[in-house]
């Protein structure tokens, strides 16, 4: 990414950062927590953008507001980002620091971003395992194995038998997610996600396999991260997958 040049481009760098971030396959429909997904994983600053055609202001007083805040956001954020002489001296500022200092960024506009929307994830994964929810969500996985793979019927039949006897071997789920374990969420998460993957390899292949989990490496890196998040965990090699 370019380096922030101005504080206006400041703020539409940490407006896109974390919603726009390309990773590097399609993404299916998630796994355990698709809702939650579709309504959490895309993180914005605390100020919506002003100027969207679906969402506009109703007054210039609104658009000032907005403006306002998401100017406060940017002064804050680089206000609260500088170091010391004693601390900086030690930094590159080169390309690979900036880069991770964007990485820095964007988790921390994640975090707040999954944290203020607490009560709707959590009411999103309230589906998560019900008969209703599996179904559709089996519905998706065999629609996204066709869009990547050439299924004939016999392959569609196991692959579907598969998932239902899958997500009875994880019914902990729901009781997980009614207690807000969210320690014990990544644990079933990790194991669900281990089976499905030795579905798909004994049904389809090894290769079809990896083909599979890179397709599902957005997905899977964002439900782990939401669940520490909401637990207040760090995140890093216990929440790999």
């Amino acid at each position: 990414m370019a380096a922030v040049s101005t504080l206006a481009f400041g703020l539409s760098l940490v407006q896109s950062t974390v919603s726009r971030a390309q990773l590097p396959s399609p993404q299916p429909a998630q796994e355990l927590a698709a809702p939650l997904i579709e309504k959490a994983v895309v993180v914005q600053s605390e100020c919506e953008p002003c100027e969207r055609v679906d969402a506009a202001p109703q007054s210039h007083a609104e658009l000032r507001a907005c403006r306002e805040d998401g100017w406060s956001l940017v002064k804050a954020l680089f206000k609260h980002e500088q170091r010391d002489d004693e601390e900086s001296a030690a930094l590159d500022s080169d390309f690979a620091a900036q880069n991770a200092e964007l990485c820095d960024i964007t988790a921390v506009e994640a975090r707040k971003g999954w944290n203020s929307r607490r009560d709707s994830i959590v009411d999103s994964l309230s589906r998560v395992g019900t008969e209703t929810w599996i179904d559709e969500h089996i519905s998706d996985k065999l629609s996204a194995h066709e869009r990547h793979y050439d299924l004939d019927a016999a392959d569609r039949e196991a692959l579907e038998e598969g998932y239902v006897a899958l997500w009875y071997q994880h019914e902990e789920v729901q009781q997980l997610i009614a207690d807000e374990d969210w320690v014990g969420l990544i644990d079933s998460a990790r194991d669900y996600w281990r089976d499905e993957d030795q579905l798909v390899t004994d049904l389809l292949g090894a290769e079809r396999a990896a083909t599979h989990r890179a397709a599902d490496l957005r997905g899977r890196t964002s439900i782990m991260a939401i669940f520490a998040t909401l637990g207040d965990l760090p995140w890093g090699q216990s929440i790999a997958w």
